[in-house]
């Protein structure tokens, strides 16, 4: 090869390799993507408040449902560029959950490569665990290449409320040759909602129970309206004397109420 030739081989070379790593510079596909704000809600869960059967249980199975947001800023020609998500709780590195979060929103193209992002995150956890649900957020090109996350806590908490009885109205006395049966009512209310109130009972002075209801039976006027109704029947005639009965709600929790007393004097 002469030496011409060789110069011009050495110089194509250089050019090639120039041109390369000016393209691996300029090629905006090497910046990663960058998470700009991220939020999850709501940020307390009560779990005392979700049902899933009569009665609750630390076994209970309960379904959650997270709604999250994020704007990431994707380079320009970014392709398949996501948001994903995992769920972990308290110091449990395991993750519970993950997935990718919807593309809701394109933003206008003055601010080109700004994706937000909305969607659910439906979880289920054991109504046993109390702490701290942690969701990570983060964005993620097609390369793989990933940007900050945002560690966003939810905290999961028990905090039962017992139900609370008041306006009782019972007869004081009873006369067994003038009625065969009489009413009596009690107001019942929950701080966690009426559907929390697993029954209202009355208790007799051997230690029965006997419920009262809401449903639009049995003496009770209109259903759902949170006054618990029961028709007593004193046929055939219980002995006469005073007696002592206590009223109480309990809720799905198996929490008590207050407790009111009442005494009916049977007479013949």
């Amino acid at each position: 090869m002469s030496f011409r030739a060789a110069i011009a081989a050495f110089l194509a070379l250089a050019l090639i390799g120039c041109e390369r790593t000016s393209d691996a510079v300029l090629d905006p596909s090497a910046d990663p993507p960058v998470l700009l704000s991220g939020s999850v809600t709501p940020s307390t869960i009560n779990t005392d408040t979700i049902n899933v059967g009569v009665v609750r249980s630390p076994d209970d199975q309960l379904p959650l449902s997270l709604t999250a947001t994020a704007d990431v800023r994707f380079p320009a020609g970014t392709a398949n560029g996501q948001v994903t998500f995992a769920v972990t709780a308290n110091d449990d590195n395991a993750v519970l959950f993950s997935g990718t979060l919807p593309n809701r929103r394109l933003s206008p193209d003055s601010l080109a490569g700004l994706v937000s992002v909305s969607g659910a995150i439906d979880v289920t956890i054991p109504r046993s665990l109390v702490g701290t649900l942690w969701v990570t957020i983060r964005g993620e090109d097609g390369a793989g290449q990933q940007s900050t996350q945002a560690i966003l806590p939810v905290r999961v908490e028990r905090l039962n409320h017992p139900p609370v009885l008041t306006n009782l109205i019972a007869p004081d006395t009873v006369v067994t040759s003038r009625v065969s049966e009489f009413l009596t009512t009690v107001q019942a209310s929950d701080p966690d909602g009426s559907a929390d109130i697993r029954t209202v009972v009355r208790i007799t002075p051997s230690g029965k129970s006997f419920p009262l209801n809401d449903a639009g039976v049995n003496g009770d006027v209109n259903a759902g309206d949170g006054i618990y109704s029961e028709t007593v029947s004193v046929n055939p005639a219980p002995s006469p004397g005073s007696y002592l009965f206590r009223y109480v709600a309990i809720d799905r929790s198996g929490d008590s109420s207050n407790v009111i007393l009442h005494t009916i004097v049977i007479k013949p």
